[in-house]
Order: C-alpha cells, then sequence, then structure tokens
C-alpha cells in the first residue's frame, strides 16, 4: 500500500499537469499545418501572378495601351489564350486578369464554365458587365470558343474599391481584396454561389511586376483564388471530434472546416442575398465566442497581433483557442483554431478512471499478497522463535513434537529450520550426555564413599 497509492497518485496528478501542455501542443500543431497551408497557397497565387505578368502576349498588350482608351481585350485571342493557360496549370489559382486604372476596363479568365470575362467595363456604376464563358480551348488554332452571358454581377473592382484599398499608391503594391460572394445563374435555373479573393498587384507599362519605381501604375494585376478550395483544404486537417478551424477577413468568414458554416443566406431564389458571416456573430459559438473576446480585447483588426490564444465559456462548455495572423504574401487573414475542452479532458478523465480502478486492483492484491506472505513467512518465523526462546529455558519440545520436521516451502526459512534442529539435537545430546557423565560420576562417588567406610579399622572398647 505505501507503494501503491503514492504510485497512484502521482499518477492522478501527472494527468492533471500534462492537460496543459497537450492543449498547448495540439493547439499549435492545428494552427501551424493551417497557416503553412494558407501560406502555400498564397505563395502559388504570388507566383502565378508574377508569371502571367511575363507572358509576352500580355507585355506586349500592356506597351500598346493608349491613356484613357478601353482596349478590346476579347479580340485580343493571343492574351486571352495566354491567360487560360496560365490558369489551367495552376489547379489553386482559378483566375487571373487584368485591370486599367484610367479606363475601367476589366478582363479576367477562368477555366471551364467557372470564368468570367468582364471587358470594356468603362461605367463603374453599372453593377453588370457581359460575361464570357470558356466552352472550347484548341492550342494549335491559338483559339478559344466562348458563350456570352450578359448583365451578370462579376467579382469586379471599380475605382473606388482601389482606392479605398490603397491601389492608388506608386507600385510596387500586393495586396489581398476582401473574400467577396456571388451567385452564378445556369441556364437550368439552378445558382452556384462563389467566393473569391483576390491578389491585387500593381503593375506600371514597362516596369517588370515588384520593382520600386516612380512611374504611375497603369493597371493591376488580378489572380483570383476561389474560396471554396479553403474549406476543402481546411476539412482535410485532421482533428479532435469537436474541433473547428476557421480563417477570416475584413470582410468576414472565408473559410470553415466544416461544411457549410461559411455564408449568411436570407432570401431565397433571385431575392437571395448571400454575405460572409461575421466571426464576431457566427451561429457556432465556438468561433463567435472567442473571435468577440479578441475583438473586445484588441480592437480593429489593425490592432490585433500576430498571436493570440485564451480559454472562454461556452454553452458547451470550456472551449482552448489560438489564433493566428497571417500576413505573407499581401494578405491580412486571421485562423482560428478552437478546440472544446470535453474532446481533450475526457479522454484524460478515463485514464483517471483506468489509474484509479487499477490502482484499487493492485492494492487489494498487495493485500492478498501481504496475508498469503504472512501466513508464508511470518507465522513459521514467529514460531521459529518461539521455539528459541524454549530451548534458551531449556525446553526442547519442539523436537519432540516434530515442528523441526515440518519444514516451510520457504527455501530459507526451511534451511534455517533445519540447521536450528542440528543445532537444538546436538544442544540436547550434549547436555544429555552432561547429565549421563554426571550421574555416572555421582554413582562412582557414592561407590567409593561406601567401599572406604568398610575398610576402616575399628577399635573395641574395652
Amino acid at each position: 500500500m505505501a507503494i501503491v497509492l503514492p504510485v497512484a497518485l502521482l499518477a492522478y496528478g501527472g494527468a492533471n499537469q500534462t492537460v496543459d501542455i497537450v492543449v498547448s501542443s495540439l493547439l499549435t500543431n492545428y494552427a501551424d499545418i493551417a497557416a503553412s497551408k494558407v501560406r502555400f497557397i498564397g505563395a502559388s497565387v504570388y507566383q502565378t501572378t508574377q508569371a502571367v505578368a511575363g507572358l509576352p502576349a500580355f507585355v506586349r498588350v500592356l506597351n500598346a495601351l493608349q491613356p484613357g482608351v478601353p482596349h478590346d481585350f476579347l479580340g485580343d485571342t493571343d492574351m486571352v489564350l495566354s491567360f487560360y493557360e496560365s490558369v489551367f496549370h495552376q489547379p489553386l489559382v482559378n483566375g487571373v486578369g487584368f485591370g486599367r486604372l484610367d479606363a475601367g476596363d476589366l478582363l479576367l479568365v477562368s477555366p471551364g464554365d467557372s470564368g468570367v470575362y468582364c471587358y470594356n467595363h468603362t461605367d463603374p456604376a453599372i453593377p453588370f458587365c457581359d460575361a464570357l464563358l470558356v466552352t472550347a480551348v484548341d492550342a494549335a488554332t491559338l483559339s478559344v470558343q466562348t458563350q456570352r452571358t450578359p448583365k451578370v454581377v462579376p467579382w469586379e473592382v471599380h475605382n473606388e474599391t482601389l482606392h479605398q484599398s490603397g491601389l492608388d499608391f506608386m507600385p510596387p503594391f500586393a495586396i489581398w481584396t476582401p473574400s467577396l460572394w456571388y451567385p452564378i445563374s445556369a441556364p437550368d435555373g439552378t445558382i452556384t454561389v462563389k467566393g473569391v479573393s483576390s491578389l491585387i498587384w500593381g503593375i506600371s507599362k514597362g516596369v517588370s511586376l515588384g520593382a520600386n519605381t516612380i512611374v504611375p501604375p497603369t493597371g493591376y494585376m488580378d489572380t483570383t483564388l476561389f474560396l471554396a478550395s479553403l474549406s476543402t483544404t481546411l476539412q482535410e486537417i485532421s482533428l479532435t471530434p469537436n474541433a473547428i478551424i476557421a480563417i477570416w477577413d475584413s470582410a468576414g468568414i472565408i473559410a470553415v472546416s466544416r461544411p457549410n458554416q461559411v455564408l449568411n443566406v436570407t432570401g431565397s431564389g433571385s431575392t437571395a442575398v448571400y454575405v460572409a458571416h461575421h466571426p464576431e456573430t457566427h451561429p457556432l459559438e465556438l468561433i463567435s465566442v472567442p473571435t468577440a473576446g479578441f475583438k473586445k480585447k484588441y480592437g480593429t483588426y489593425s490592432q490585433y497581433p500576430m498571436y493570440m490564444e485564451g480559454s472562454f465559456d461556452t454553452s458547451i462548455g470550456n472551449v482552448w483557442v489560438q489564433a493566428r495572423r497571417v500576413t505573407d504574401y499581401g494578405m491580412d487573414w486571421f485562423i482560428l483554431v478552437s478546440v472544446p475542452a470535453t474532446d481533450i479532458i475526457a479522454p484524460i478523465v478515463a485514464s483517471r478512471k483506468k489509474v484509479i480502478v487499477t490502482s484499487v486492483a493492485v492494492a487489494v492484491g498487495m493485500l492478498f499478497f501481504a496475508a498469503a506472505s504472512s501466513f508464508v513467512v511470518t507465522m513459521p518465523l514467529r514460531k521459529l522463535s518461539n521455539v528459541m526462546k524454549q530451548a534458551t529455558k531449556m525446553d526442547f519440545s519442539a523436537l519432540r513434537d516434530g515442528y523441526l520436521d515440518r519444514k516451510s516451502v520457504v527455501s530459507e526459512l526451511a534451511q534455517m529450520q533445519e540447521v536450528f534442529a542440528i543445532m537444538m539435537e546436538k544442544f540436547a545430546n550434549a547436555i544429555q550426555s552432561n547429565k549421563n557423565l554426571a550421574t555416572r560420576q555421582t554413582g562412582s562417588a557414592s561407590q567409593s564413599q561406601s567401599h572406604a567406610a568398610g575398610s576402616r579399622p575399628t577399635t573395641k572398647l574395652h
């Protein structure tokens, strides 16, 4: 018991002490994985933008642009095809384009039926432009087949938005525009909702992308990422049963590791409005409670640090949270990892129960072992001790009773009994021999005295 109980207490206390270490390591691991995936996607978009800006067809068009004069991008098949091929080989990038700052025209190219071309869009007040969907590409003849759909709401970027985003600064500049969600209506009436976020990178005529220059920007490269790929990436991360990872920017939630937890849809059909949930008011408390706590603590997103963590109480119990701010490649995104305490504590509680049950079982077993040891070892020792005490009083009845002939099952005790039995027998024999010798000596003395008395001369008295 002196061994078992301290070990049980140490195991129980150790389980409690390791909770913080386990939780911190788990959250850090999840956050590192999510952040690395986001950075990888950002790097892919960044590199694609640089590659597109160096395409010969684009450089030719850029150098031929006249100030304030719209360009017929659609008629420039070589440029359209070059843009299309650059996206076709980049699975993480869903669209590339170029926008004018002085003419308001914009070209965006995406592969398949998700692509939208908007060109000669000269009136920023009109929220529609013609869309052209790629239906076929013939690389041999450098031609593309498209289908025009009028009045589609694109992910357009007007001059006003550019100024608000700081894109009227001198190049180089590279920022991610806030995420945007828009519906595309198919001919059969079905609606597909697309979420996009674009890397906008200023470019000047005759200046390589990203180079320092005082030349005013001619326009901007626009490389678009469909946000559905981010949610898919998060869903592929192995989490605890109820944990969640969310990514958001200034426009709201852009990706969640659980399906259908990004958009707040109001209305239906043609009147439906698709708006991203804001993290502080998200229906899932694992997102809304910690993000509201961060908002209260730090204020605006611009004041958020690069690393945040905390523990928050929700209706489903305590939640451990870690958040990261990713600012690589022009991004300014926030990654939240939220893990319910029960996901971690439940296994520990189960482990505690196992420790307690195992400790009790071991303690009971030790008691039985102690009892058995007492019977097998202690009792024979005690009996042997009593026999020794009797022997000191010249009581050798144990030899007569045959106790020492009944050997213990413990070899050491059996040897002690055998040695003591031999010692007692020798001692008893020695005493008996002494007694016999004393008896013989006493008898001889008596005879000698009798003989001496018989041979003594007598004197008669007259």
